[in-house]
C-alpha cells in the first residue's frame, strides 16, 4: 500500500545547506531531522538523544523523497534551537538564520512562502532527475526574482519625458537633522568593577567556566521535576546560558587572569 505525503509538507532548497522538509501541524512547526543531520554532519540518534534529553518533542510525518515516501522523524522549533546550539559546527549560525529567513517565515506566512512545487510521484523522471529538477525550480525563481528587482530599479531611475528647463524644479524636503548624541564611557557602580577587572583580578575564566558548567547541569536535572510548561520556560533560558558560555569560550584568550591583592575569591 502506497503511503500518501503529510499534506501541509513544505520542501525548501539552499545551494549551500541543501534540502530541507519541514511542515505545520496542530500549531506548530517541524523540521525534518534527518535534513538536519546531513547538513550539520551528525549521526540521526545522537541528534534525537540530545533533542530528547532537552525535553524537545520528537514526532514522524510521512514525507516524498523524490520517489519515495517513508516516515522521517521531525523535531519542533525547541528540538532545532537545542540541536543548532550544542552541535558547535562553524556553519550553525549561518544555518539557523536561512532556516529562520526562508523556511520558518514560509511556514507563518504562506502567502510570502519559498517553498518549491512538489513534483508529482508519476512523473516519468528517475530520483535523479527529479532531485535537479528541484534545483533547477530554485535557480529559475532565483533569476525571475532577480529580474523583477533590476527592473524596478531601472523603472525608478528612468529620466522624465521633459528637459529640465521646461519644468520647475521643486527643491526636496529636508529631513531635520536630529542632534548627534555622544556616548558616554561605561562607569561601574561604586564597589563594582567592569567584566574585564573581574576575569582579569577577581575569578580566572577556567574557574568560572566550571561553576557555569555546574549550574547548566544542575539546572538540566532539576527542570526534570518540573511540569511540561514550565521545562520549556526553564530549558530557553538554559539555551540563552549556553550561547552565552559559548560567547566566553570565544573570548578565553583575551581572559587572562592577573590576581590582585584585592582578589577575595
Amino acid at each position: 500500500m502506497t503511503q500518501s505525503q503529510e499534506p501541509t509538507m513544505k520542501k525548501f532548497y539552499s545551494p549551500e545547506y541543501g534540502f530541507l522538509h519541514a511542515c505545520k501541524k496542530d500549531g506548530s512547526l517541524w523540521y525534518n531531522l534527518t535534513d538536519l543531520c546531513q547538513t550539520l554532519s551528525m549521526l540521526l540518534r545522537e541528534a534525537e538523544d540530545l533533542v530528547k534529553r532537552t525535553k524537545g518533542q520528537v514526532r514522524e510525518f510521512t514525507v516524498r523523497r523524490q520517489k519515495i515516501t517513508s516516515c522521517n522523524r521531525y523535531i519542533d522549533e525547541d528540538g532545532l534551537l537545542t540541536l543548532l546550539i550544542e552541535c558547535r559546527k562553524n556553519q550553525a549560525n549561518g544555518y539557523r538564520k536561512w532556516i529562520d529567513t526562508v523556511v520558518t517565515h514560509s511556514l507563518r506566512y504562506p502567502a510570502d512562502s519559498q517553498e518549491l512545487e512538489e513534483i508529482p510521484a508519476d512523473s516519468e523522471k528517475t530520483s535523479y532527475e527529479i532531485r535537479l529538477a528541484y534545483i533547477d525550480q530554485y535557480r529559475q525563481r532565483q533569476k525571475r526574482t532577480t529580474r523583477t528587482t533590476t527592473q524596478t530599479m531601472t523603472g525608478a531611475m528612468q529620466p522624465t519625458l521633459f528637459g529640465s528647463g521646461r519644468l520647475r524644479r521643486e527643491e526636496p524636503e529636508q529631513a531635520p537633522v536630529e542632534p548627534v548624541q555622544t556616548l558616554t564611557p561605561f562607569v561601574p557602580a561604586d564597589g563594582h568593577m567592569t567584566v574585564e577587572e573581574f576575569f582579569r583580578k577577581e575569578m580566572a575564566y577556567p574557574e568560572f567556566i566550571g561553576h557555569l558548567d555546574g549550574a547548566l547541569k544542575a539546572a538540566r536535572q532539576y527542570i526534570r521535576t518540573l511540569s511540561k510548561k514550565q521545562q520549556k520556560i526553564a530549558q530557553q533560558h538554559i539555551n540563552v546560558m549556553t550561547v552565552f558560555r559559548g560567547m566566553l569560550k570565544g573570548n578565553a584568550e583575551n581572559l587572562k587572569f592577573q590576581p590582585s591583592e584585592a582578589a577575595c575569591l
